[in-house]
């Protein structure tokens, strides 16, 4: 879709402002005045028509154009490169120093040797001169061209193949396109009212397969011999309003594309002004400013529902930890008690044991005196002491208590009961000294500190169990 565009035309003759607004094209133009400074030339076109002019595409044969061949290898290489790598090629022809050119190039079909490119250079100077006057005139600067080359017919419908011959002040520019094919040309940097740009002409064109369509652009000025570059071609001279506005509008929809078929160099970005740059900070400054108190109200906000959910669940962990270390206390006390009742369950099964223990011994020691002699021997006295079972008594004879003794003895071993040797003494109140008083002390091995097997005893409880342990006296 065609937007607004003021196009400025300016020739060694002319200076032409055609505001392009659609389809229609109103045309002003002046003769050129005799001055060579271009951004003073722009300057005086601005102000042909009416009204400002907003978006401004510069047309100029003040500007260098040529196709040059690139020696090295472009491949790789950026279209700022390579135009870059052309300005040092195009320096000796153009005038215009490497290092002060600005240009844009457009690749072409490749040649038999080199490839080649289109290039449109201006100094880098003139050009921000440009831009400070479109500036300074409220528009703005979206393209600087070139005249020649328009790629495209200037019939009023396409046509399936078409070339043209453009005549301008300064060069004579060589186009050819095939139905559907890429764009040829070939620009011969002389004055067209010369003639030895014609041969030159007729065999760059001898290479191509003639179209039906021929044209024949006049924009010199004044009429240039032709001679036979192009027989049958027809003949469009600018110096024509209808072929002039034909002409605007087709470059008017070439700048305005993305990717034109023409080297059309844009200026540079503007730098943004100071009180942009500050209202721009300003926004920024005061959008941080609300997401920064958002951002506060959110983490505060975010904070106390993470501390109440941390409240939440610490209670149920204090609960636990509590009844843990309840638990825990109880663990201990359960197997303090256990311990205890172990102990105790222990201590009773050794009463237990040293009370039948004791029975045993006791029945046994009166089984013992009972199958000793009947008639032999008196016992007066059965009497538990410190040191043993004490049991005093009268016998006829003094070997009676000896065979006391050694029955005993026999009989207690297996209780764990030692007998002592007795002790006799004569009472006299016979002739022969009877009757006799005697004394056995039956003591427990522990207390007597011989072996098991040397007392004769067997197994039994420990002492503290013993009947030795007992206090008190027994009289039987």
């Amino acid at each position: 879709m065609r937007t607004s565009l003021t196009i400025l035309l300016i020739t060694a003759d002319r200076l032409i402002r055609a505001d392009v607004r659609g389809s229609n094209c109103r045309v002003a133009e002046q003769p050129r005045p005799a001055v060579d400074d271009l951004p003073s030339l722009v300057e005086a076109a601005l102000r042909l028509g009416e009204g400002r002019a907003r978006r401004v595409l510069l047309l100029s044969t003040e500007l260098w154009t040529q196709t040059l061949p690139l020696p090295v290898g472009a491949a790789g290489m950026s279209d700022d490169e390579v135009a870059r790598a052309l300005a040092f090629e195009s320096e000796p022809f153009s005038g215009i120093s490497a290092f002060d050119s600005l240009g844009t190039c457009l690749p072409l079909p490749r040649g038999p040797d080199e490839p080649q490119f289109w290039l449109t250079q201006v100094p880098a100077s003139t050009r921000e001169q440009l831009d400070y006057v479109v500036g300074e005139a409220g528009g703005k600067l979206v393209g600087i061209a070139h005249p020649a080359g328009l790629p495209q017919s200037l019939r009023a419908a396409p046509e399936p193949g078409w070339q043209r011959i453009e005549l301008w002040p300064d060069a004579v520019m060589c186009l050819h396109r095939d139905a559907g094919g890429p764009l040829h040309v070939h620009v011969i940097n002389t004055s067209p009212h010369t003639e030895t740009w014609q041969e030159d002409a007729r065999l760059w064109f001898g290479g191509f397969e003639a179209p039906e369509v021929c044209e024949i652009l006049l924009a010199s000025g004044r009429a240039a011999p032709v001679g036979a570059a192009l027989e049958g071609a027809e003949s469009i001279d600018l110096a024509d309003e209808q072929a002039l506005s034909g002409w605007l509008l087709g470059w008017a929809d070439h700048a305005q594309r993305r990717r034109p078929d023409a080297p059309i160099l844009r200026p540079a970005p503007r730098p943004m002004p100071n009180s942009t740059r500050l209202v721009i900070a300003g926004l920024i400054g005061a959008a941080m400013f609300a997401l920064c108190l958002m951002h506060y109200a959110w983490a505060g906000a975010a904070t106390r529902a993470a501390e109440e959910r941390i409240d939440d669940l610490q209670q149920p962990a204090e609960q636990l930890r509590k009844a843990q270390s309840e638990a825990d206390a109880l663990e201990k006390r359960l197997a303090a008690l256990t311990t205890q009742a172990e102990r105790m369950q222990a201590s009773v099964n050794e009463c237990q044991r040293a009370m039948e223990w004791n029975r045993r011994r006791m029945a046994g020691l009166m089984a013992a005196l009972a199958e000793s002699e009947p008639n032999a021997f008196v016992v007066q006295a059965i009497r538990q002491e410190r040191d043993g079972i004490r049991i005093r008594g009268i016998s006829r004879r003094p070997e009676q208590p000896n065979r006391l003794a050694a029955a005993m003895a026999s009989r207690l071993r297996p209780l764990g009961l030692h007998v002592q040797p007795p002790t006799k003494e004569a009472a006299f109140h016979f002739s022969d000294g009877s009757p006799y008083l005697f004394e056995l002390l039956i003591q427990d091995v522990y207390h007597t500190g011989l072996p098991i097997e040397e007392a004769g005893g067997a197994g039994g409880p420990e002492p503290s169990g013993g009947v030795a342990q007992s206090q008190g006296p027994t009289e039987r």
